[in-house]
C-alpha cells in the first residue's frame, strides 16, 4: 500500500519536473538556464512590456489631444491669431 503511494507521489515529481523544464525551454530557451539567462530574458520582457505601455498611453493622449483639437477648433484659432498678432506687434515694437 505504502509503496503504491510512493510510486504516485514518484510520478507526480517527474510530471511537475517535466513540466518545469518545458516551460523554462519554452520562455529561456533551455530546460536548466543559468542566472545570466533568467535575468536578461525577464529583464528585457520586463522592458518590452514597459515600451509597449508608454506606447499606448502616449496614443491614448494624442487621441484625446485630437478630439479636443478637432472640437475647439474656432477658438484655439482665434487665440492663435491674435497671440500671431501680439508677438508681430512687440517684433514691429522692437525694431
Amino acid at each position: 500500500m505504502a509503496f503504491g503511494k510512493l510510486g504516485q507521489a514518484i510520478k507526480r515529481d517527474r510530471q511537475r519536473v517535466r513540466a518545469k523544464n518545458k516551460r523554462n525551454k519554452e520562455k529561456y530557451g533551455t530546460a536548466d538556464p543559468d542566472i545570466y539567462q533568467r535575468f536578461t530574458t525577464n529583464f528585457m520582457d520586463s522592458l518590452k512590456s514597459k515600451a509597449a505601455a508608454q506606447i499606448n498611453d502616449i496614443k491614448k493622449k494624442t487621441q484625446s489631444l485630437i478630439k479636443h483639437v478637432n472640437k475647439n477648433k474656432k477658438t484655439i484659432f482665434k487665440a492663435g491669431k491674435s497671440v500671431a498678432k501680439s508677438i508681430a506687434i512687440k517684433k514691429i515694437k522692437n525694431l
